[in-house]
């Protein structure tokens, strides 16, 4: 399987991977953070791969599969498994008492010319670019 990264952002969280990973893993509170997303209901409670996560996002019922976990280390959602599905992998390293944090968002096997790819990066980094950021703020913020 062919990947190619169309976004990549990188930041600290002044909170240990133990309390970022609950956050990022709390679904129901998705929408607090995540670009776009309106509703986010996981379709079982078990964080596993294959879980399935549905969501609002536009007015649009959509759905993210949950491909790998890495308890407190990494976690991949992808949007499907066919040409041109995206992955979004969070990794996840502790630095001091703080959650360094990488968010890379890739295209599978895609059946894009360049540029469509450059088009669907530019795409993807206007609709997800603060994630990281949201994502920072909430954690930071939250009870």
């Amino acid at each position: 399987m062919s990947e190619v990264t169309v976004f990549e952002s990188s930041g600290v969280i002044r909170l240990s991977v133990a309390r970022v990973w609950e956050l990022l893993t709390d679904w129901v509170s998705m929408p607090l953070w995540a670009p776009g997303v309106q509703r986010m209901q996981p379709a079982e409670d078990r964080l596993a791969p294959g879980l399935r996560l549905d969501y609002l996002s536009a007015g649009h019922e959509r759905q993210l599969t949950v491909h790998e976990v890495e308890p407190e280390k990494r976690l991949v959602l992808r949007t499907g498994d066919g040409p041109d599905s995206l992955a979004y992998s969070f990794s996840l390293d502790e630095s001091a008492g703080q959650a360094k944090m990488l968010l890379r968002i890739t295209v599978l096997n895609p059946d894009l010319s360049s540029a469509e790819l450059a088009d669907l990066a530019e795409e993807v980094a206007k609709r997800d670019g603060a994630t990281l950021y949201q994502l920072k703020r909430y954690a930071e913020g939250a009870p």
